[in-house]
């Protein structure tokens, strides 16, 4: 049991680190390529979709809220499953928003940075805690 959600949180890792460090090297590239994708309400929405299902998947893992620090996992896969909710619900304000966050390269950089940050902490948990 102990494997499924180390797996899953290295597994998140990855996919944050595969995206936000371009975007960090090559933030002109990564705004094109996302005021691209955000033109595209399907696009936006089967992201929802995706998100929906890791979230759901993640809330299978960390079930409940137990009083340990285990609890931010449990209410990050709700906010996630929320935001799935609202992409696939609501695209064109999840798109305006969107654009004006990752529209300017300073966001881009400090979003980046806290990202990258948070997949640190991620990894090291996944390492060292579980």
């Amino acid at each position: 049991m102990v494997a499924i959600p180390k797996l899953l949180l290295l597994w998140m890792v990855l996919v944050i680190l595969l995206f936000w460090i371009p975007a960090l090297l090559f933030p002109r590239k990564v705004i094109n390529f996302l005021d691209v994708y955000a033109k595209n309400e399907e696009l936006w929405r089967l992201l929802g979709i995706l998100i929906l299902f890791l979230a759901f998947l993640l809330m299978l893992v960390h079930v409940g809220f137990d009083g340990t620090w285990y609890m931010v996992f449990s209410i990050l896969w709700r906010l996630s499953l929320l935001k799935g909710i609202w992409m696939v619900r609501w695209p064109k304000v999840g798109l305006s928003i969107a654009k004006s966050i990752y529209g300017k390269k300073a966001w881009m950089m400090i979003m980046g940075v806290i990202t990258i940050l948070l997949s640190l902490f991620l990894l090291w948990i996944a390492i060292a805690k579980i």
